[in-house]
């Protein structure tokens, strides 16, 4: 069962849904975008998965899905909010995990991004630029995190800072987290 529907994927669905949804995330932080290739191959491997799923996950539910994925966040992309890689990633997944499932990924995605820009915003002032300072001269580096590299100068003129692939992503874990919640 999803989170907010009484509709649970299957289990190769949410596979899939993963492995483009983390793929996508990967992509976006260290490379500002969403490589059509990959969202290509996740759009062949749905419809293959689809074409020979039994009952009631066939085609029509993966195509529904990957239609409520598109017009969930195309109007953002439309308002100048996101970039088409993003809209392209929301579809994809989608057609794996069908349009109940694909609302919720969608809800949470939004909350999760809504978080994300209040930290942004909160960051741009003194208090918050002062506690950016301390976080970024702690020793991180001894951790070895990945850091995020400079925006490419091709996209100064981007839609926004926050990768939304990675919130998608991250919306696409808690999702399917919530699903094998009892």
């Amino acid at each position: 069962m999803s989170f907010f529907s009484e509709y649970a994927p299957p289990s190769h669905a949410i596979a899939g849904l993963l492995i483009v949804a983390i793929f996508a995330a990967w992509h976006d932080w260290f490379q500002w975008r969403i490589p059509n290739r990959l969202l290509a191959a996740g759009c062949a491997a749905a419809l293959m998965l689809a074409a020979f799923a039994p009952g009631s996950h066939g085609m029509a539910h993966a195509l529904a899905g990957g239609l409520v994925g598109f017009a969930l966040i195309w109007p953002f992309y439309w308002l100048g909010g996101m970039a088409a890689g993003d809209v392209k990633l929301l579809a994809t997944l989608g057609l794996f995990a069908g349009p109940a499932a694909v609302i919720d990924i969608a809800l949470i995605s939004f909350f999760i991004g809504g978080l994300w820009s209040v930290v942004v915003l909160l960051s741009q002032t003194t208090t918050g630029t002062l506690i950016v300072t301390c976080i970024k001269s702690m020793p991180w580096h001894a951790l070895n995190f990945p850091q995020r590299a400079a925006q490419p100068a091709a996209y100064a003129r981007s839609r926004g800072a926050i990768p939304y692939g990675v919130v998608i992503g991250l919306g696409v874990v808690v999702s399917m987290g919530l699903t094998w919640l009892p």
